[in-house]
């Protein structure tokens, strides 16, 4: 069973059929399931388990003002930030701004103590730490669907030399400068990212600067930051396929919008159930018998 964004799309026409659905291209309907995976489905995601997208690191070195551009993250958020102490790494704290005045006029040296958030940007702390490595950990933005035609599928390949079912368009007239590997298989994951392309000749796309254990025929290239799949476990399709056609209904004042609405809910109700336990058993906290406010126990008291 094929799960690309063309047959993703075929699902919702067959399963929620409306003579608007029915009437739009593939490419005019693609931006809907992009925008449902974007605003519903990973918020959703987010809800049920808070770990989930996170897979991206970025080893940064902050300009000359001690500040690194927010990573390509959701809705611009970070989960980690420590600093590469010749390897070894050490988390920072977050810093209000209403306490940064504390930190700025210190010596920093090499030696960050911190980190405030400034818009989209993220401020060591001090300002004047010189040269350092920083390493960022955040909840990674799922890549923007685009049709099967707009990537490459990869019918075989030697090394890195990969021959192409076909190749695109896009493709055809200015050879890509670096692609995306993507994996055929669930979640669909981006297996290497921003990979140089060396050539285009026909159909075949040579790459450089990975291992060719990554590579695999059946395998997808795209764009940087596309994918011809929603970037999903198959569990959680059928509840992006039914956000679709929510909004459609929603959109075009179909009758069908409160069942489909009912549905929608009782999906998520059940995606819950299954979703959630990602351990079995019950989570205890580790408590401090020496904590404030606790006696030998591990109990509170006053």
């Amino acid at each position: 069973m094929s799960y690309t964004a063309s047959a993703t799309l075929a699902r919702i026409k067959s399963k929620g059929f409306v003579s608007t659905s029915g009437s739009l291209t593939e490419a005019e309907l693609l931006p809907w399931l992009d925008d449902s995976l974007r605003s519903y489905v990973v918020p959703f995601l987010k809800a049920v388990r808070d770990e989930w997208f996170v897979s991206g690191t970025e080893d940064v070195t902050p300009d000359s003002n001690a500040r690194i551009p927010m990573p390509n993250s959701v809705a611009s958020t970070i989960r980690t930030i420590a600093w590469n102490q010749n390897g070894l790494f050490r988390p920072l704290t977050r810093i209000e701004p209403e306490n940064q005045f504390a930190f700025i006029g210190q010596a920093g040296g090499n030696q960050p103590y911190g980190y405030m958030l400034r818009g989209y940007e993220i401020q060591s702390l001090p300002t004047n730490i010189g040269s350092v490595s920083v390493r960022i950990q955040f909840m990674e933005r799922p890549a923007e669907m685009v049709l099967e035609e707009d990537a490459g599928l990869i019918a075989s390949h030697v090394g890195l030399a990969l021959t192409l079912d076909s190749v695109p368009l896009a493709w055809q007239e200015t050879t890509p400068t670096a692609v995306d590997l993507i994996s055929s298989n669930s979640p669909f994951e981006a297996v290497a990212e921003s990979v140089t392309v060396v050539s285009l000749v026909g159909s075949v796309l040579t790459l450089s600067g990975i291992s060719s254990a990554l590579v695999e025929d059946g395998f997808w290239v795209s764009d940087v930051g596309a994918s011809p799949f929603p970037n999903l476990p198959i569990e959680l399709h059928p509840l992006l396929q039914r956000s679709v056609i929510t909004e459609i209904y929603s959109g075009t004042g179909d009758k069908r919008l409160d069942s489909s609405m009912k549905l929608q809910a009782k999906l998520e109700s059940e995606l819950r159930k299954t979703m959630a336990p990602r351990t079995q058993g019950s989570a205890r906290p580790i408590v401090n018998k020496n904590g404030p406010g606790m006696n030998r126990t591990g109990r509170w008291v006053r």
